[in-house]
């Protein structure tokens, strides 16, 4: 009989400090002992702290690490929790061996009888309830350095379930991708004596008889470049388990030139085909992820690079139409993982398990365990939305325009767009004929105004699935209500996959080559990292973005956030210190110029199409904007409340 037994698997979170680390092939950031504990045994525990993001590696001598832990019981993660955070804590301080980066920590007389003993609220786990993780972060006594995985998030360890176990316990990947100089330590273990054996593409390499442990060395260079099959195998007389590692030895990708009508992000080519695009100037090689290859680094999912080195680009082909297919890219060999900018759908492992059911009913489930950060969605025909014919909408005209600014999140009780519609009627009442949304794109976290963007082309799923926020749309239109869409692109944040991929981690920031943004804001009012809007490369970003909401949403507009950033005028030193507000404000053309150009963008895209700013300039530059089409957000507040208190104002301005 031949058993399949789960990986040790990571789950992995992005934050905006990145570490270089050959994923393809990382060591456990965690060994047990035993091997294979189930709920109900004792456990040593060690942490390399110089795997992962290396938070916690080289501490000086005397420097005590503490476990931050819970356990999965029932499916449900980070359950009886132990480690008070940023405090000395003796039930989590972990034994350093010599002056190594191991540290241990011991739990028992079982794993359920030490977090029942421990845990915060000092709840015992009961006797029926499933224990199948460990749950970890690693600290500093105040808390202020982590261990964490590669992408800085929280290790997750699968616990045993069954009376014989065994699997390759050195490596948690079910695929690795090497290089032509590596040599990897393969080490095989079971929970009881067993006839140990690696097999490599069929033929046995490495056996032992009557032996828990089996080590294997392969040498890359000893093999050819492609993909290889290393399978462990544990044979006890009574059963036989094989734990399988997929290994591609790395060759340079073909060089390709763009096909024909070719663009930017995420295309589909036919019924069961879609073609990815990637801009990624100055990387040496990119591999697709996902559920169409199960997360394997095969060659076949190694993207083209075109001649100029620009962009990396493939077809995938045989997709069943109607499947969400969740994926990721893999790029070089510190193996950072991103997903596709103009996804219009994302999977966030920190956000979306506080996203009410009612409000998006039977999500996709985050792939845990292969993937690392946010994750993104190619279906070929997702559920259709059907716009009503059955009226004639009309914008109302910039002058006659009474806007409600209005926070799903604070505007209803669920949060959603359903009940937006619903509370459409009362905004008829007070005389409103165009909502100016805060942000809906996709943002970092769920409670939030929105002005902390990632994904720019995805509605974000904690206001309900972007079919709602059509049905939205047309009802506000049905209504002779313009929808008007809050947008943030002077900035973006950590999470953005076009952050990541060029990023300085000694200074935390943007890569000076990153072609997208700067890596000091240019402007003291900046959040985030700053949009350089002199790049064509954004040039080209924000027209997409304006024409997919415009085109595909038939959303009526815009109104910009903070639009007197949309410039390369310096007015902060080189640090991005002692900004110069005034001159920040000053007549800028070059400013003028970027605004001018979108504007004619959106009117191309869709004629009559509101843009409103947040400017804030000097009035010779708001004038010239003005009398280029441009409406201009003023505050007025004061003036208003003068008059309806009755005293003189100056209502004119």
């Amino acid at each position: 009989m031949t058993h399949t037994i789960p990986r040790f698997f990571f789950f992995l979170f992005i934050f905006v400090s990145f570490f270089n680390l050959n994923y393809s092939s990382a060591q456990a950031i965690v060994s047990l002992n035993p091997a294979f504990p189930t709920g109900d045994d004792a456990l040593t525990l060690t942490f390399y702290a110089d795997q992962g993001n290396a938070g916690l590696a080289n501490l000086p001598a005397g420097s005590v690490v503490y476990a931050h832990t819970g356990i999965t019981v029932n499916n449900s993660p980070w359950q009886y929790v132990v480690g008070n955070w940023g405090t000395v804590d003796n039930r989590v301080a972990m034994t350093r061996i010599g002056n190594t980066n191991q540290y241990t920590l011991t739990m028992g007389p079982s794993i359920r009888s030490w977090y029942s003993a421990n845990n915060n609220a000092s709840v015992s786990v009961g006797a029926g309830d499933v224990i199948s993780q460990l749950c970890m972060v690693f600290r500093n006594a105040d808390g202020s350095l982590e261990g964490k995985t590669s992408s800085n998030s929280d290790i997750f360890v699968d616990l045993a379930t069954a009376s014989f176990s065994a699997s390759i316990t050195s490596h948690p990947q079910s695929s690795l991708l090497l290089n032509s100089t590596q040599t990897i330590n393969f080490t095989g273990q079971s929970s009881a004596a067993a006839a140990l054996g690696f097999s490599l593409d069929g033929t046995v390499v490495s056996s032992a008889s009557a032996t828990t442990s089996l080590n294997y060395s392969l040498v890359s260079a000893n093999i050819s470049s492609g993909l290889h099959t290393l399978i462990f195998s544990a044979n006890n007389g009574a059963g036989i388990i094989n734990d399988t590692i997929l290994i591609t030895k790395h060759s340079s990708p073909n060089i390709v030139a763009l096909p024909g009508g070719a663009e930017e992000g995420i295309t589909y080519t036919g019924q069961s085909s879609v073609y990815l695009q990637l801009r990624a100037p100055y990387k040496d090689f990119v591999y697709v992820l996902g559920d169409f290859n199960d997360w394997a680094f095969l060659p076949e999912y190694k993207m083209n690079k075109t001649p100029d080195g620009q962009f990396f680009w493939i077809e995938i082909n045989n997709l069943d139409p109607n499947r969400e297919y969740r994926f990721q890219y893999s790029i070089d060999w510190e193996g950072l993982r991103v997903t596709d900018p103009y996804c219009e759908k994302v999977l966030d492992p920190w956000g979306d398990p506080w996203i009410s059911p009612e409000t998006y009913p039977n999500p996709t489930p985050y792939p845990t365990g292969p993937a690392e950060g946010i994750v993104g969605i190619i279906q070929i025909s997702p559920p259709a939305y059907n716009w009503d014919a059955s009226y004639s909408y009309n914008r109302p005209p910039k002058e006659d325009l009474v806007v409600y600014e209005l926070l799903v999140r604070d505007f209803t009780e669920t949060k959603s767009f359903t009940e937006v519609i619903d509370r459409l009627p009362y905004l008829g009442c007070l005389g409103v004929n165009s909502i100016e949304l805060m942000p809906v794109n996709e943002f970092e976290g769920n409670l939030s105004w929105g002005y902390n963007p990632d994904f720019y082309f995805a509605p974000d799923k904690y206001y309900g699935p972007k079919n709602d926020f059509k049905q939205f749309i047309d009802i506000c239109h049905a209504n002779g209500i313009a929808v008007i869409m809050d947008i943030a692109l002077n900035h973006s944040f950590g999470s953005s996959p076009m952050v990541q991929m060029y990023w300085d981690s000694v200074n935390n920031r943007p890569a000076p080559n990153n072609p997208w943004f700067n890596p000091v804001a240019k402007h003291g009012f900046n959040v985030g990292f700053d949009f350089n809007h002199e790049s064509l490369q954004t040039r080209y970003f924000v027209s997409r973005v304006m024409e997919h909401w415009l085109v595909n949403y038939k959303v009526d507009g815009f109104r910009f956030d903070l639009s007197k950033g949309f410039t390369q005028f310096q007015t902060c030193d080189n640090a991005g210190n002692n900004c110069n507000t005034a001159a920040m404000g000053a007549y800028d053309q070059s400013r003028i110029n970027i605004w001018k150009r979108y504007y004619d963008t959106m009117q191309l895209k869709s004629p009559g199409s509101y843009p409103i700013l947040e400017h804030f300039a000097d009035n010779s530059e708001e004038t010239v904007l003005a009398d280029y089409g441009f409406l201009l957000w003023g505050n007025m507040n004061y003036n208003y409340t003068q008059a309806s208190l009755g005293a003189a104002s100056n209502t004119d301005l």
